[in-house]
């Protein structure tokens, strides 16, 4: 997954220093970005890789919260991938 906004664009950035060696310009925020990143990734990968049992634990949970039983979100194990 990409993410193509300008906050992401210029999170990380190849640049030369004032002596013209090439490196590598990390923004401060990189780390919400990157979690923002992988909260995308995890989402689009999770039906692919997750076993049946916990892909209706999750559905469960999100129809529990919408019809206002108060249910904590499930968060699924990926372990049991």
């Amino acid at each position: 997954t990409q993410c193509v906004d300008d906050e992401s664009y210029g999170a990380v950035f190849q640049c030369e220093d004032h002596t013209g060696h090439a490196g590598v310009r990390l923004s401060k925020t990189i780390v919400p970005i990157a979690g923002n990143a992988m909260k995308i990734n995890l989402t689009q990968l999770g039906p692919l890789v997750l076993p049946l049992y916990e892909q209706a634990k999750v559905v469960l949970s999100i129809i529990g919260r919408r019809i206002g039983m108060g249910q904590r979100r499930y968060v699924p194990n990926f372990k049991s991938a």
